[in-house]
C-alpha cells in the first residue's frame, strides 16, 4: 500500500516547529491566547491560504473533515 503525502503536509514540513515555538516564546505571543495555540492558528491560516477558501464555515467544515480522516 502506498503512503501519500498531501501537498499541505509537504508545505508544513518547510517550517520548523521548534523555531516557531522559540519565536512564540521569545515574543510572548500566547500570553492572551484562548482556544487556538499559535501553531494551530498558523496551520489554520496556512490551510486557508493554500485552499483559497474565503468563507469561514467552509473552512471549518474542511478542517474538521481533514482532522477526522
Amino acid at each position: 500500500m502506498y503512503k501519500v503525502c498531501s501537498i499541505f503536509s509537504q508545505v508544513v514540513k518547510l517550517f520548523s516547529r521548534g523555531d516557531f515555538e522559540k519565536a512564540v516564546k521569545e515574543h510572548k505571543a500566547e500570553r492572551h491566547a484562548r482556544g487556538f495555540t499559535s501553531w494551530g492558528q498558523f496551520m489554520a491560516m496556512l490551510f486557508c491560504q493554500l485552499d483559497g477558501r474565503i468563507r469561514c464555515a467552509r473552512f471549518v467544515a474542511a478542517w474538521r473533515a481533514a482532522r477526522d480522516s
